[in-house]
């Protein structure tokens, strides 16, 4: 059986729409985001996402994933070296 463009561009649009509608019950970061920081500036809320063995990090956007190191971190100083 051959598959026409009209049938591919019709599977392409119904994944288009399910992937959009995945989105609007929230981020795909919203699965690992466990808590939210708030930054200082206007709309400034961001999920803190956690990966397996990571610290949480401010999820900025899900795809592709971009991820910031909150100002706290900035703080502890150098870690120890691992000997």
């Amino acid at each position: 059986m051959l598959i026409n463009r009209r049938q591919i561009l019709r599977s392409a649009g119904g994944a288009a729409v399910g992937f959009g509608a995945g989105l609007a019950g929230g981020s795909p970061l919203a699965a690992f985001a466990a808590e939210t920081v708030t930054l200082p500036f206007a709309n400034g809320t961001r999920p803190l996402v956690t990966y397996p063995g990571k610290r949480p990090l401010i999820g900025i956007s899900a795809w592709p994933p971009q991820l910031e190191t909150p100002f706290a971190v900035f703080n502890e100083g150098i870690p120890a070296p691992r000997i």
